[in-house]
């Protein structure tokens, strides 16, 4: 993924949205929900560093509140961690989109 966010740096792309998890991933087996959680958090951990070093922003949008305690905390240590980096590229995770309800930070 590195690759790809680089090249989409240097063509002059200022936003990427990552899906993380929506409303439809609730109708699926307990397993199912318990490793895609799992996926989110080792993205957001691999990534996070990485962003760090490239001074790029690590943001959410969406209902983090629905989330696991565990999720919800590694998330917001990732935006915490990127919240100065200059704002000319921000990678942007999508959870549980809900209209109104969302939330962005």
């Amino acid at each position: 993924m590195f690759q790809s966010i680089e090249h989409l740096m240097n063509s002059g792309v200022r936003f990427v949205t990552v899906w993380g998890f929506s409303t439809d991933n609730w109708k699926r087996q307990e397993d199912e929900i318990s490793s895609l959680f799992k996926l989110v958090d080792i993205w957001i951990r691999k990534n996070a560093d990485w962003a760090q070093e490239h001074k790029i922003q690590l943001r959410y949008i969406g209902r983090l509140q629905e989330l696991p305690p565990n999720l919800r905390e590694v998330i917001q240590k990732a935006v915490t961690l990127t919240e100065n980096n200059d704002a000319w590229f921000s990678i942007w995770l999508l959870i549980i989109p809900g209209g109104l309800k969302s939330s962005t930070r």
